[in-house]
């Protein structure tokens, strides 16, 4: 599964784990669940949720999106 960025190309990635050559998003593989608490990751989510431009809900768990992979438009 990949974890995206909409910001990724702006944060700090010292471990490297980001692809990606878009003007903005980046990527991350994730392979298992406990990939997300690996310090390299948590410290990237952090960076992502701190330069945010809006705002975290302080309770809930907010919205969540899922999307399947498409094909590739031609």
């Amino acid at each position: 599964m990949k974890l995206y960025f909409n910001r990724g190309k702006g944060l700090p990635d010292p471990g490297r784990r980001l692809k990606g050559s878009g003007t903005q998003a980046r990527w991350m593989l994730v392979e298992a669940a406990s990939d997300l608490a690996l310090p390299a990751v948590v410290s990237l989510i952090e960076a992502a949720i701190a330069e945010s431009p809006l705002p975290f809900a302080a309770i809930g768990r907010g919205p969540i999106v899922l999307r399947a992979p498409t094909a590739a438009k031609r």
